[in-house]
Formats: C-alpha cells, sequence, structure tokens
C-alpha cells in the first residue's frame, strides 16, 4: 500500500470517516503473563487489559512500591484481577539473575511475556554495574527471558 501523501481532502476524509477496526473478544483466563515495566505508561496500559481480559498478571517492576500502586489501580477498575507484583530491576544485573532465580524457585511459567520496560535519560548514566543505564535496560530486557532456562 502506497504511502499516503496524496492531499488534504484525502486526509480530512480518512479522519472523518475512517474507523478502527474492533479487536476481537479475547478470553485470557487460566493464562500467566509476564509484563516488565507494568507499574506506568504502555506496560501498566497492557496489564490493566490483560487482568480485565482474565490473566493472571506478574508485574515486573524496578520500584514495589509504584508497582503495588499500579496494582491497587487495577484492582479498582478490574476487582476480580490477579496480579502480583515482583521486583526486577532491568538497570542491575544482580536483579534480573534474583529475579530468574525466583521464578525458577517457584516453578513459574508463562503463557505470555511482554518486555516492556525502559528508561530514558537525556544524558548519559551509569547502571550500578557500569554500563549505560539506557543500553543495559534495552539489553537487560531480551537476555532476561534466557536466564529463565
Amino acid at each position: 500500500m502506497a504511502p499516503y501523501n496524496d492531499g488534504l481532502l484525502a486526509f480530512l476524509f480518512r479522519q472523518l470517516f475512517y474507523t478502527i477496526p474492533e479487536v476481537p473478544p479475547v478470553e485470557l483466563h487460566g493464562k500467566s503473563v509476564l509484563v516488565t515495566g507494568a507499574n506506568s505508561g504502555v506496560g501498566f496500559c497492557l496489564a490493566l487489559e490483560l487482568a480485565s481480559h482474565g490473566a493472571k498478571v506478574l508485574a515486573a517492576v524496578r520500584s514495589v512500591p509504584k508497582g503495588e500502586a499500579a496494582k491497587q489501580r487495577i484492582l479498582e477498575r478490574v476487582p476480580t484481577a490477579q496480579v502480583d507484583v515482583q521486583e526486577c530491576d532491568l538497570a542491575s544485573f544482580d536483579s534480573v539473575k534474583a529475579f530468574a532465580n525466583q521464578m525458577k524457585q517457584e516453578s513459574k511459567t508463562f503463557d505470555l511475556v511482554i518486555l516492556n520496560a525502559g528508561v530514558w535519560c537525556s544524558q548519559w548514566m551509569a547502571s550500578t554495574d557500569g554500563f549505560d543505564i539506557s543500553l543495559q535496560v534495552s539489553v537487560a530486557r531480551y537476555i532476561d527471558p534466557g536466564l529463565m532456562h
């Protein structure tokens, strides 16, 4: 499909008359989902949506108090939601390893893993491991599943 560069009238027509297709109903009861960065932004919205469809959500967050606050916001909207909060700071390899080891010990398995966590820094900032924090968080989110084996 060609890019939309066919003029102002076509743009306005699309804005006024085009509707986004509805998402088909999804049943996630009995499914277990891990969401990193689930305490705010896109991660929170995903956790809320998944919980509203019956999934058991494990929110892996850097700050447990913020994660618990997000859990309460989810429970206010979806009282039957099953949400657990665990610490997993992707800016710390020790935290990622501890999280992975805890999941192994508890024999947790997930039907879906959403690696959403991210960090934005306006200037270079070192992680606790001495790496650029933005790079480490971005890399750790891909290493994370490998530690689960």
